[in-house]
């Protein structure tokens, strides 16, 4: 299978052989392919996925595009392979790709190899380990290379009422319904194990840029800004 659902503890994800997380096909109504970011009982997420880039135009990448499509700069021959019970954890999941679908304006020469942990035993049951190992497949050195992750996350009950924040003490990018009819609201987001680069918090909208210069001022813009409803 091209996408395959870690679903042994609190959270079920899907993860793709092409570095979606999430959906296969997040943009069908209804999304068919996986069941999302599920926690507290229902899915939190409607699209996320892989960026990696050194410059405006030298960017690739698996999320939405300025076009109302995506930018599917990822490709893979291989299944996205879940072992039950794992080696490392209680449920372990891996697939490998390049970056051969996209423009060659675009193209860095890449192999990514990912890696996803699984456990249920507390107070390790509410989250999932992500690994990638990314490789220079070009024969020229890379430098100024950032990756990163781009969520757009639809906490529940109301999309509209998300907010969104970043604890640098954790290195941690999380979200949270802030509607003042929601007593108790479930929070989701990301921890950088490794330290955190860049956050950025950005308001869903039409105005937003979508384009690869924009997704390298994501990935290379640093911590700013903190917060955005």
């Amino acid at each position: 299978p091209t996408f395959g659902t870690m679903n042994i503890n609190n959270v079920q994800v899907t993860f793709t052989n092409n570095g979606k997380i999430g959906f296969n096909d997040p943009f069908n109504i209804p999304p068919t392919q996986g069941v999302g970011y599920i926690y507290g009982g229902t899915n939190q997420l409607y699209e996320a996925g892989l960026l990696i880039g050194y410059s405006p135009t030298k960017l690739v990448d698996i999320v939405r595009d300025s076009l109302g499509g995506a930018d599917n700069d990822f490709v893979s021959s291989q299944i996205f392979n879940i072992q039950v019970p794992g080696i490392i954890s209680a449920e372990d999941g891996n697939t490998s790709f390049t970056d051969n679908a996209a423009p060659l304006a675009n193209k860095i020469g890449l192999q990514i190899d990912v890696y996803s942990y699984a456990f249920t035993t507390v107070p390790d049951s509410d989250y999932v380990l992500v690994r990638y190992d990314v490789k220079n497949t070009t024969a020229s050195p890379l430098s100024n290379v950032y990756a990163g992750l781009f969520f757009d996350w639809d906490m529940q009950p109301y999309y509209d009422t998300n907010r969104t924040a970043f604890d640098a003490s954790r290195d941690l990018g999380y979200c949270w319904n802030n509607a003042v009819t929601v007593s108790n609201p479930i929070y989701t987001g990301v921890r950088a194990l490794n330290g955190a680069a860049g956050y950025t918090g950005l308001i869903n909208s039409a105005s937003l840029p979508l384009g690869r210069s924009s997704k390298w001022l994501w990935l290379s813009g640093g911590i700013v800004p903190t917060s955005s409803t």
